[in-house]
């Protein structure tokens, strides 16, 4: 799971909803550039994202994401 969220705080708090719900492998990019990065290195299965990011939202990124598989 792939959490895109440029407020730390409430990144931090969807993080410990989602533990909670039993999800254990979690990564968090503050930024589109940054979420691209990190899904070079593995294609999340789950992406929540801030659909507001203040460089764009995670639309873009679940295209290329659904693109690469």
């Amino acid at each position: 799971m792939l959490i895109i969220e440029d407020v730390r705080l409430i990144a931090n708090h969807i993080a410990q909803l989602v533990e909670a719900a039993g999800v254990s492998l979690i990564d968090m990019a503050d930024s589109e550039d940054d979420a691209f990065a990190r899904t070079s290195l593995r294609a999340p299965e789950v992406i929540l994202s801030d659909a507001s990011l203040g460089t764009g939202g995670g639309a873009a990124l679940s295209r290329y994401s659904g693109s690469s598989r």
